[in-house]
Formats: C-alpha cells, structure tokens, sequence
C-alpha cells in the first residue's frame, strides 16, 4: 500500500500539474520522494531545485556515501535499494556497501573520515573538531556546508519516503 501512489497528470489538480509537469521536463519523471511534496506545489519545486544543487555541488562517491549513510540511519530501505547501484557506479565498492550496510565506518582516508562526519551529524549531538577538519580539507569550508545541507535534504528524502508507506520495508542487516 502507498498512501501517494505515483501520479496521473490528468488527475492532478492545477498548481499541482504545473509542478508535476516542470518536474518531470527537468528529472524525466517525479521521483518517488516527490510525489507527496505535489500536495505542496511550491515545496516540490523548492525541494527539488535544492535537490538538484546540492547534488551537482558534491563529488559523485561523496555524495552517494553520504546518501547511504543517511538512508541508513532512517532504515529508509527504497532510498537504500534505489542508491546501491548508483553508489557502486560512483567509485564505492562491494566492501564499503557491505560495511555501510552493518553501521561499519570505512576504513580511513578520503570517504572514511567523510562518512564519520555524516554519521555524526546524523548520529551525534555535535561533530567534533577533527571531523569538521577532515571535512574541510577533503571539500572545503563551501564544501562541507553543501555536504551538511545535502544531508539534510537527504533525511528529507527519507521521511518523505516513509510517509508513503504504511509499514517499513525489510532494510539490510536491521
């Protein structure tokens, strides 16, 4: 059951169209995540610019560790499912999915101590210094903050995918 299940353009109402269709010229289709945010037109058109920025802003392996970590976080088993391959096509190997999908740090160096800083933001109450550090010298200062925001959009992801569904999804090694 899906409490938003996938549009039909002629089932939707004006600004609601006007979204779906600007969406979909931009992205092909409305992404799963988007499909609850067309009940806020401006939102979705919001969101997904932001979407669209923030993963343009980030190295691709950056960007899906960081995706897969958030996903994990929420046993958000479709935003999971979904970045797998895409993470593997970003540079991320079986092992690192494999250690991601038990709550494992990667070993040190460029993705590990990246993924230690998302895991704290998603985890800790604070990041500490020698992350923050890690973190600007691997991206910079504007760097770290489009990770930090893309973070944020990506626990949005998560949530909105777990508003449509009543129940989880079985999540690997949960």
């Amino acid at each position: 059951m899906d409490r938003f299940p996938d549009p039909r353009r002629d089932e939707l109402g004006g600004e609601e169209r006007e979204a779906f269709d600007r969406i979909t010229a931009r992205r092909g289709k409305v992404p799963a995540p988007f499909v609850p945010l067309l009940k806020s037109p401006a939102t979705a058109e919001l969101f997904e610019a932001l979407s669209s920025h923030l993963w343009s802003s980030l190295p691709a392996d950056v960007a899906e560790l960081a995706f897969l970590i958030v996903a994990w976080h929420h046993r958000c088993a479709y935003q999971w499912h979904t970045h797998v391959p895409k993470a593997l096509a970003a540079g991320l190997s079986q092992e690192d999915i494999a250690r991601l999908s038990r709550g494992e740090p990667l070993p040190p160096g460029r993705l590990g101590d990246l993924g230690r800083f998302v895991t704290a933001l998603c985890a800790g109450p604070a990041v500490p210094q020698h992350l923050h550090d890690a973190a600007v010298r691997e991206l910079s200062e504007r760097g770290a903050v489009d990770l930090v925001a893309f973070c944020g959009a990506a626990q949005a992801v998560a949530m909105l995918l777990k508003l449509r569904q009543p129940a989880a999804s079985p999540f690997p090694h949960s």
